[in-house]
């Protein structure tokens, strides 16, 4: 056995510390990423980076859908922003505490409005029971187990060297790895709570807002059956959010208890959410796709829709102008119409001829930003 001096002994408690701080970071950015909800999906994207979608059409009809929830829940309803992120996955989080993000996917695998509705509620009452807030001082808590376990491992190896103990590592190891473990999964579980009141808080807006939960429900029911293979085997302590199951067992017999819950969603809802599809599909998808979904023998507004903007994207002006018309005949006094054909002038290279159909879409919805925007770049262009 070789006695270790001072210096050796110092050496040992610098390495373990280094160790142990890895550990604690390691730790933090998992908490970090729990704490933005689905903020994980970030580091999934392409280049690490989202793609954040502005449109006046579909943020307006988000804010539709929040306006009586926000009500409800004591919101002044200009105090949390709306943002589109361009992923195919069913999601929805809040971030920054006055943002709610919500992914395309859910837009486009949504059933009913009611089904997006029911996930505004949820993130509504993250916003409005200050969930983010009170994440940031349960990290600070974690952070403090994770150090203490950090330096209590780290004491009993320099303790164990200076007594030349020789097998100590693997018993201060396990101190400060379980430490770290622990105050990770008190984290976890605090974050679940938050998910499980924020399911809570959902149903009773809903139900003082004259809406069903049954969307809550159904849309439930698709993340189980989409993810019902990869969290076989899934530890329920080690992930941030209910399982979906658990989630429709828990709040079943109190949605279909209310006197809400065979209320349907309005017909111009129900419409508006077809034009939002439609209009996704025709921004996100191939034209071919888009056609394959969207067949010409489908003369539906929407299917027109995307077929005017799979065509207008694809640079056939001569058949995407013409479509837009019928579209503006059909309904003139829609202004996302006439914005769409302003759109697709400006970016093809006729500035001038876009001007008059923007200038329409601005006077049919004076209040949007992006459309003063597309005027303001025709008439400086």
């Amino acid at each position: 056995m070789t006695a270790r001096g001072p210096a050796a002994q110092k050496d040992i408690f610098n390495k373990l510390m280094q160790k142990s701080l890895q550990t604690i970071g390691i730790i933090v950015l998992s908490a970090v990423m729990v704490a933005q909800a689905s903020l994980p999906s970030f580091a999934q994207q392409r280049g690490n980076t989202p793609r954040l979608i502005r449109d006046a059409e579909i943020e307006e009809l988000m804010r539709r859908y929040l306006k009586p929830i926000f009500k409800v829940a004591g919101i002044p309803p200009g105090a949390v922003n709306v943002y589109l992120i361009d992923d195919s996955r069913i999601n929805a989080f809040v971030a920054g505490g006055q943002r709610i993000f919500i992914h395309t996917g859910l837009i486009e695998q949504a059933s009913t409005p009611n089904e997006i509705i029911g996930v505004l509620a949820h993130e509504t009452a993250h916003v409005a029971e200050g969930h983010l807030a009170r994440l940031g001082v349960q990290l600070d808590r974690a952070s403090t187990q994770a150090i203490i376990g950090t330096l209590l491992g780290a004491a009993a190896a320099v303790g164990a060297a200076q007594a030349g103990a020789a097998s100590s590592g693997g018993a201060s190891g396990a101190l400060v790895l379980g430490g770290a473990e622990f105050a990770k999964r008190n984290l976890l579980t605090y974050v679940r709570a938050q998910e499980a009141a924020a399911d809570e808080g959902a149903l009773r807006y809903l139900n003082a807002s004259g809406q069903s939960g049954r969307g809550m429900l159904e849309l439930f029911q698709k993340l189980y059956n989409q993810s019902i293979a990869s969290l076989q085997y899934v530890n329920p302590y080690a992930i941030s959010h209910p399982l979906p199951l658990q989630r429709i067992r828990v709040l079943e017999n109190r949605v279909r208890a209310s006197k809400h819950y065979d209320k349907k969603d309005k017909d111009y809802l129900v419409f508006r959410h077809k034009m939002a599809q439609a209009k996704l599909a025709g921004f996100t998808r191939s034209a071919q796709s888009v056609y394959s979904s969207y067949p010409a023998s489908n003369q539906s507004i929407p299917a027109q829709y995307a077929r005017a903007i799979a065509a207008y994207r694809v640079g056939d002006l001569q058949t995407a102008i013409p479509a837009i018309d019928r579209l503006i005949a059909q309904i003139p006094k829609n202004p996302y119409f006439w914005e769409l054909k302003g759109q697709a002038l400006l970016e093809k290279g006729f500035p001038a001829d876009a001007v008059a159909p923007l200038r329409q879409a601005l006077k049919l919805y004076p209040k949007s930003g992006l459309i003063s925007i597309l005027l303001a770049q025709a008439l400086l262009a």
